[in-house]
Parts: structure tokens; sequence; C-alpha cells
């Protein structure tokens, strides 16, 4: 059943994205920074500055270079079509990659906390058919690759606590890797360390087992977060062009922490407005469509899929309360600990990936409930509550069929916002007038 499920996962998220990925061939959203930034890597080497790591756009230009490279291009202004020998494939390649494995990573984290399969499978379908994620996951855009390696390491961490010897060795190298490569994508990123370090004091076992995990995880993440800047400063040596942020000397770690200085100052310093930009309690309920592209008969706006969105809540909200404080006396605090550690968990999870936006002041937009909203689907599917909503105890699959429907009914329902394709120009015009509803 859990190979069927990978499988169906795999083949669904290849399907919605692959045959589409050079659709439309004009530069979307945060493309006009993103692709100058690959292109550096890819083709000239010229040093630029942006406000994160180097990671994921490491991966994006590695995915041009791959590919033969690309012809010269300034990427400016949004909707400005690529030329005809650009390879738009390879350029949108790795976050589609990583908008693919985002459900299998959110299906292995949940298997390793022992979620049965029905529910695990339903929540990564949630993912997998969430408009907003698939519309962020077709174009070179970073955020995919920082929630998949998140959620991979998290998935790593957990089976590696069931395991001794190599097993164990090798899966807690692979969460400090997946936990370097989700920091070096985004400062964001960070916020990983405190769900791994509550997995292991909850499930590590004896202090020497944790101590040995912690060490080897983080020693492994900060040599793949070491090794991207080095590889950042090798391959676009020379000084900005036209900015005057820093200028390298050589020497590696000296480099790196007068260059974080400089983002760090940067990020705290962003304060202009933003048409499309939202407050952070306004996310769940989709407040303010981004705009990612328009064409003559066709529009791109980041909007989630209704069920995923406004439904996550709502099962929590009956896990809540449907939960009787008595459980801890019946159990003892400890045995109840033990076994809730995964809902206080993946809740960490969500608490350190939202709330600090609520102290910040720059313009935040409807994608930085991406993260937040992964690990609220995770902590929905491991509830009781939303697995007895499944019908498992019965043994039927009913409940779960009615939620696939729906998730696909949802998906299907906010194409016209979401996909770029072209459609009458009168069905156009009420969709954009009708907008308003998520502005």
């Amino acid at each position: 059943m859990w190979i069927r499920a990978v499988f169906a996962l795999l083949a669904l998220g290849a399907l919605l994205r692959l045959p589409i990925l050079s659709t439309p061939n004009e530069v979307v959203f945060d493309e006009v920074h993103f692709g100058r930034f690959a292109y550096a890597y890819c083709c000239t080497g010229e040093r630029f500055f942006d406000l994160h790591p180097p990671h994921a756009k490491l991966l994006i230009g590695g995915a041009l270079r791959l590919a033969g490279g690309a012809p010269a291009f300034d990427y400016t202004p949004i909707g400005k079509a690529y030329p005809d020998t650009y390879p738009l494939f390879a350029f949108r390649i790795v976050p589609a990659i990583a908008g693919m494995l985002l459900p299998l990573a959110m299906l292995a984290l949940l298997a390793g906390f022992g979620v049965p399969v029905l529910p695990s499978f339903v929540a990564s379908l949630g993912l997998a058919l969430d408009s907003a994620w698939w519309v962020h996951t077709r174009f070179a855009l970073l955020d995919a690759v920082q929630v998949t390696a998140t959620f991979a390491a998290l998935a790593c961490l957990v089976w590696a606590l069931r395991f001794t010897g190599w097993r164990f060795v090798g899966l807690v190298v692979a969460a400090g890797v997946g936990a370097g490569f989700a920091v070096g994508t985004k400062f964001s990123g960070l916020a990983v360390f405190v769900p791994l370090g509550l997995l292991l004091l909850l499930r590590g076992g004896s202090p020497v087992r944790v101590l040995s995990a912690a060490s080897l995880g983080l020693v492994s993440a900060a040599v793949v977060y070491v090794v991207g800047w080095w590889i950042h400063f090798r391959i676009v040596p020379g000084p900005p062009q036209g900015h005057d942020w820093y200028m390298p000397t050589g020497r590696l770690f000296e480099d790196m922490v007068a260059l974080h200085k400089v983002m760090f100052r940067a990020n705290y310093q962003l304060s202009s407005g933003h048409p499309d930009a939202s407050l952070p309690w306004r996310w769940p309920l989709m407040g303010r469509a981004v705009f990612y592209w328009v064409g003559p008969q066709s529009v791109i706006y980041l909007v989630g899929n209704p069920v995923v969105w406004l439904g996550t809540p709502m099962v929590l909200i009956a896990s809540v309360l449907a939960w009787r404080p008595r459980v801890i006396r019946e159990m003892g605090f400890s045995a109840w600990l033990f076994r809730s550690a995964p809902q206080l968990i993946l809740l960490t999870g969500f608490l350190v990936s939202w709330l600090p936006f609520v102290l910040v002041k720059r313009p935040l937009f409807l994608y930085h409930w991406l993260v937040p909203l992964v690990w609220l689907v995770a902590l929905a599917a491991s509830t009781d509550w939303f697995a007895g909503a499944l019908n498992l105890k019965k043994g039927r699959l009913r409940g779960a069929a009615l939620l696939a429907v729906a998730l696909t009914v949802g998906f299907v329902v906010m194409l016209p916002f979401t996909s770029g394709w072209s459609i009458l120009p009168e069905l156009r015009a009420a969709i954009v007038s009708r907008l308003v509803i998520f502005r």
C-alpha cells in the first residue's frame, strides 16, 4: 500500500508539472531576480547581491549549465518573452522536482511517526493538489527547495531514530544535509532546527545517542552550508556591478561573515510597500492573492486550493474539540507525552515557521504561508480525529475517496486563476473581476 502511494503521488506530481513546464514562455514573477542569479552561476560569473543564501540558486544555475548554457537575457520585466533558444525546461526543473518530492517527504514523515497509510496518503495528496504549491513549483522560485529539504530532514531523523549502526548514521547525515539545504535556500530555513531538536529530546533515547545524533547532524548541515558558499565564491569571484555591497577578500570564512552581516542588514531594511502584500493572520483565508503573470487571455495568481487551505484548520479545530484532558490522567503524563510527540513536534514546526513573520516589518506575501501550511497539513493528518473521519476503524475508504474528490474539485475550480491557460476574453474578464474575493 505504501509503495502504491509513493508511485501515485510521484506520477501525479510529474503529470501536473512536466508537460507544461515551459509554459508560459515568458518571465513569471520572481524569475526576474532568480533568473539573473542562476544565469550568473551558469554562464557569466558576474558577482551579484541577493538577500538569500546561494544553494537553491546554484541548483537552478547548475541545471542550466547541464542543458548547455543559456543565451544572454536580462529577465525583465515580468511577461518578457524568453528567446526561442532558451532552455526553459531546464531553468524550471529544479523547483518542479522539489514540488514533486514534497508529498513524498510528507508521506515518509507521517509514516515514520506511525500515522496509518490512508491519512498519510490523503494529506500528501492534498499537497500534490494544492493550487498554490502547484503554481509556485512550476517556475524558477526558491521556496519548494527549502520546504522539501526541511521535511526530508525531519523524515530522515524520524526514521534514523528507529535504527542503530550505519543506518542510523546514514539517516542522521541525510537529515543534516536536508537541514543544510533548507538554511542554504533561505535564512527562514533555520527554523528546521527547532523541531529537529525537539524530536531528539522526546524520542532520541539515551543522552549519548541524542548527543551523537545532534553532533553528526549539525556537522553535516554546516558542511553543506559552507560548501555552498565556497562554490558561490568560486563561480562568481568578481566585484558586483552597480552595487557597492561587499568586496570579497578570498578568505572564505571572513567573506562569509562579512557578507552575512550585509544580507541581514538588507533584509531588515526592506520597508517599501507593495500592492500584493498581506498580513500573516490573513493568509489562511487566502487574503490578497499574489500576481505572477498575465497574458492576452489568461492569468496566473498564487491562490490555494480552498479544500486544503480552509479544510486543514477545520480538521484541527475539530480535533481540539474532540480532545479530552482525562486522557493525560488515564495514560500518565510521560506516556501521553511520548504518544503525542508527533503532534507536539509538528505544532512547534508550524509556530516557528509562522510566528516570526508577525514581527517582520518588511512587506509579506501569501507565499510566505506556504511553509507553515505544510506543517499544518502534517499536524492535521497526525490526529486521531482525522483518521476516524476517514472511516479507518470501519475498514472503508468512503471518507478518503470523498476527500480525494473534493481535493480534485478544489484544484480544478482554481485553474482559471492558476493555470495560465488561454480562456475566452469574457470569461477572463469575469475571473479577474472576481479576484477581489481574494484581495
